[in-house]
């Protein structure tokens, strides 16, 4: 009996609600000076819905002002408690946080620079990211707050101060990093650049013409399907001067190999190797020293041809082909396969 009594009150309610809410409110607007009269209609239940939008957007900008009068406060508290230099400490908490961002690109330009070298291996595990000299600054320094026996429990140091210990952790590492790099490289011989087969094996003139490049290609010889070309190819008459396009020792000389023909193979250092091949006659021999520019043979004709080039390779790693174009174009700027490249 109850139920039922409040069942019936419930959706008595539900339809007085129902028949409030479709009731109309006219509003009406009426510009002095203006004959027309303008007027829209609105039911309760869109008045109070945009009345509570209005509400929360009442109740949200309070918050937010709310929130910022908190921040002000805090701002207050610390010029208080640290005095006049609070200022100059925020000005250098956003200096070191530039720095450390600055600090973190550099470390990761040098792994880029010891993988292209050949080095990388020796310096990932010297290598940590920003979030971990985080970590050890916050370890340090709070360690430093239990071992001070006139700090009070629960006390922390300004933002500054985690922020230059952060800095001055990372700066150790990269340091460590680039000492390593040096110590690696070797202060006292031919510098990483010259060790590097870079350039041209061939003085380019009116005779000389590129070719081919590196990556898939229509095959020149059975004139059907495609091929993957390892190196750049460059055209020319037969008995061409070739060079040595950087500081290193003869690996290997080749003679009347199926694919190569007569080709030279030389070790630079930092693991990099350069290939001359289809050669008409080698000029140099295994184990044999050679600077950049030092001959090593003569454009020919030799091996899986159709015509007189040199066929050059770049290695990274005994046989780890890469393409040759970048580093013939790092000291060739004006040749068109150059622009092109060095235009990207």
């Amino acid at each position: 009996m109850v139920g039922r009594i409040l069942s019936n009150k419930t959706s008595h309610f539900a339809h007085s609600f129902k028949k409030k809410g479709r009731e109309s409110l006219t509003i009406m607007i009426i510009p002095h000076g203006h004959d027309r009269v303008f007027s829209f209609h609105m039911n309760w239940l869109s008045i109070l819905f945009f009345a509570s939008i209005i509400l929360m957007a009442i109740v949200l900008s309070s918050y937010g002002i709310y929130l910022q009068n908190i921040k002000k406060q805090e701002i207050e508290k610390l010029k208080a408690l640290h005095g006049v230099n609070f200022g100059a400490a925020l000005q250098l908490h956003s200096s070191s946080k530039e720095m450390i961002d600055f600090n973190d690109e550099l470390i990761g330009n040098m792994l880029q620079i010891a993988e292209q070298i050949g080095i990388a291996e020796d310096h990932d595990e010297l290598y940590f990211p920003v979030s971990k000299a985080e970590n050890i600054a916050d370890a340090q320094l709070f360690a430093e707050i239990l071992s001070n026996e006139n700090l009070r429990p629960g006390f922390n140091y300004i933002p500054t101060v985690y922020t230059l210990k952060t800095l001055h952790i990372q700066m150790n590492n990269s340091t460590n990093m680039m000492n390593s790099m040096k110590e690696k490289l070797g202060s006292g011989g031919i510098g990483v650049y010259s060790e590097m087969p870079t350039g041209r094996p061939l003085h380019m003139n009116a005779g000389l013409h590129d070719t081919s490049g590196f990556g898939y290609r229509p095959d020149p010889i059975n004139r059907s399907g495609v091929e993957f070309h390892n190196g750049f190819d460059i055209s020319g008459p037969a008995g061409t001067k070739v060079y040595a396009t950087g500081h290193g020792e003869v690996e290997r000389v080749m003679h009347r190999d199926a694919g190569y023909g007569n080709a030279v193979i030389v070790r630079h250092g930092f693991g990099f190797y350069s290939l001359y091949a289809h050669l008409k006659s080698s000029a140099v021999k295994p184990g044999m020293k050679v600077n950049k520019g030092t001959l090593v043979g003569y454009l020919g004709r030799t091996g899986r041809v159709t015509g007189p080039h040199l066929h050059y390779e770049v290695w990274k790693g005994y046989q780890n082909r890469i393409n040759p174009i970048e580093f013939i174009c790092s000291t060739d700027l004006s040749s068109r396969p150059c622009q092109k490249y060095n235009s990207r």
